[in-house]
């Protein structure tokens, strides 16, 4: 009896050793998305929305480097949705970079990726850390305002507020008039004198105040930028109206792709936040005015992190790098709506290798309300 209980202590006493160090070593995690709507109240109206988990701004996933994390998603909704994740890379699976039907009005949520243990983070490490979601609220349905949008050939209704974290700012009843009462000598107040702000649109803001942006420490990273590009694209930014059928580009597998985003509008211009779908790429340079020539080596930018959307500023330029080794279909556009509605987006096709072919897996999938029309 005593040797039967030995060996049920030893076997007790391996798995605290070996197998807790394997559940706390556990690289793979799974969480389930139920997306259904619910009833919320803002600006003293309810109405329903979509949430995720009956969340509204949807849960923040956390995960370390190196962690493969697997999400169940289920629609509960009354329509069909599409989960479009920033900043992740799901090479060889272009379906899963959805389209923006939906953009105006998310089911949105935050990504937090923590360095490996052991590792350093790139930059200081933080005393805290609060995610900020910016978001919109319209008292109307979206739908409504898309298709007042649609109807119009006008922009859309600005929403209603603008939301951080999903709250709306707080609203407090002023008013200039007073009744006081004072002992003594009166004094008039003199209004505050307030800090200048840059504007929502200056993209040299961090230039202007710091000198340069922010470096990134190289602890624990390493650089992979394309040095010499093999593919140069050149991209006017205007209100010009173009051909129609907006001519796609081929790329080739592994090419080095260079962008040059040039706004030439003079009129009315605006600043232009120009995303591409599939790739994260380097910001190897911008600027004001026409560009001339960019000398950019890699060793200059390495303060520079990852991105998937650039800010093209009015009247200026930007130039991005990556490397096209994505086999796939990918969008790029202009992620204020109605400049997309006008034609400032297109595609790339990025080759296969040796003519292989990507496998589908979403054969079950149909579509719907799509509406041909023949000119």
């Amino acid at each position: 009896m005593w040797l039967i209980m030995k060996v049920f202590l030893l076997q007790i006493l391996a798995f605290l050793l070996f197998g807790g160090d394997i559940y706390c070593q556990a690289s793979t995690r799974r969480l389930t998305f139920v997306v259904k709507e619910a009833s919320y109240t803002r600006l003293c109206s309810t109405k329903n929305i979509l949430t995720v988990n009956g969340q509204f701004p949807g849960p923040t996933i956390y995960a370390k480097k190196g962690e493969t994390i697997i999400v169940d998603v289920y629609n509960k909704g009354k329509e069909n949705i599409t989960i479009h994740w920033h900043g992740v890379s799901m090479p060889r699976y272009p379906w899963t970079d959805g389209p923006d039907d939906w953009t105006r009005n998310t089911v949105h949520g935050a990504i937090i990726v923590y360095p490996k243990n052991g590792t350093k983070y790139p930059f200081p490490k933080p005393n805290a850390e609060i995610p900020i979601i910016l978001g919109q609220w319209w008292k109307s349905d979206a739908n409504v305002v898309r298709d007042e949008a649609l109807a119009t050939g006008a922009d859309p209704n600005a929403s209603d507020s603008l939301l951080i974290n999903g709250q709306p700012g707080d609203l407090f009843p002023c008013s200039k008039s007073a009744i006081v009462q004072y002992r003594g000598y009166y004094t008039p107040s003199s209004p505050l004198s307030l800090p200048y702000l840059p504007t929502y649109n200056d993209t040299n803001a961090s230039v202007q105040v710091h000198g340069r942006p922010p470096k990134l420490s190289r602890c624990g990273t390493s650089l992979q930028c394309p040095i010499e590009p093999s593919t140069k694209l050149i991209y006017t930014v205007e209100y010009q109206t173009p051909k129609n059928g907006t001519e796609v580009r081929v790329l080739e597998y592994n090419s080095t792709v260079e962008i040059v985003f040039q706004g030439t509008n003079l009129i009315a211009g605006t600043h232009h936040p120009m995303h591409l779908h599939g790739y994260s790429f380097y910001v190897v340079g911008w600027g004001f005015g026409n560009l001339i020539k960019i000398r950019t080596h890699c060793t200059t930018i390495w303060w520079i992190s990852l991105q998937s959307t650039i800010s093209v500023p009015t009247k200026g330029w930007a130039t991005i790098r990556f490397e096209a080794s994505n086999p796939g279909v990918w969008f790029m556009h202009c992620h204020v709506e109605r400049h997309q509605t006008w034609g400032m987006d297109t595609a790339f096709i990025v080759k296969m290798v040796n003519t292989q072919k990507l496998k589908c897996c979403l054969r079950h999938l149909t579509c719907h309300h799509v509406e041909a029309t023949k000119n």
